[in-house]
């Protein structure tokens, strides 16, 4: 078998909706930036360089398993930050759907869940286990 070529970057793309409520949302809430922006495409990052992207449902240019719009379940996005327990206070004090309190698991995750306007779930979550 031959080897594999390099990974560069690894990033969700979800079919969505509202683009415009995307781009808002994870900016606002995440400090992502907008990188690129079509009509049917958006492409985000955040100074740590996570990247998320979101497309249109129904592009006709697209193959049939890209035109479906995400409908929750099955797929959590997971956000490694400093202080997990923090952020849960900062967003606390926001306007967004919080599905799961603060809870510090004892295989030493401490984590809350969030839901953005598409009903993707976010994990946040902060480690006290030595990678």
């Amino acid at each position: 078998m031959d080897v594999a070529s390099p990974v560069r970057q690894l990033f969700p793309l979800y079919v969505v909706e509202n683009l415009s409520l995307q781009i808002d949302f994870y900016k606002r809430y995440f400090s992502f930036s907008l990188i690129f922006h079509s009509e049917h495409y958006v492409h985000l990052v955040n100074d740590s360089g996570a990247q998320l992207a979101f497309m249109s449902p129904n592009q006709k240019d697209r193959p049939n398993h890209m035109r479906n719009t995400y409908t929750s379940g099955g797929a959590i996005l997971s956000f490694e930050v400093d202080d997990a327990q923090y952020e849960f206070e900062r967003l606390s004090n926001e306007d967004i759907t919080i599905v799961s309190p603060y809870t510090e698991e004892k295989w030493g995750y401490k984590h809350f869940l969030v839901q953005d306007p598409s009903n993707i779930i976010i994990d946040i979550v902060c480690s006290s286990i030595d990678h």
